[in-house]
C-alpha cells in the first residue's frame, strides 16, 4: 500500500520520516506503553527512534508497514495503525 486510504474521518498514509516526533509523544504515554511493554514503562526517544527506523525500513524494503493515522477534519496526527512483517 503505497497510496493513502481514506475513510469519512481518517487518512491512513504510509509512514514518513517526519512521523518520529509524533511517535515519540505517543509512546511516551504510560497509558499507551502499558499495552506494548510488560513493565508498562514509557519509551525513551532513543527507543522510539529504533521503532521508527524499523517502520521506515519495512516500507522501503517491503512496501508495507504501519500507517500514520491523520484526522481529516483537523489534519492532526492521531496514531499508528497496522502490522509489521
Amino acid at each position: 500500500m503505497r497510496a493513502a486510504i481514506e475513510t469519512t474521518h481518517l487518512l491512513l498514509r504510509p509512514w514518513r520520516e517526519e512521523d518520529l516526533d509524533h511517535l515519540v509523544r505517543l509512546l511516551a504515554k504510560p497509558e499507551v506503553a502499558r499495552y506494548i511493554r510488560l513493565a508498562g514503562q514509557s519509551f525513551t526517544r532513543e527507543e522510539t527512534a529504533v521503532v521508527h527506523a524499523r517502520v521506515l525500513r519495512s516500507w522501503a524494503e517491503l512496501g508495507i508497514g504501519p500507517c500514520a493515522v491523520i484526522d481529516k477534519s483537523t489534519g492532526l496526527w492521531i496514531g499508528k495503525l497496522g502490522l509489521m512483517y
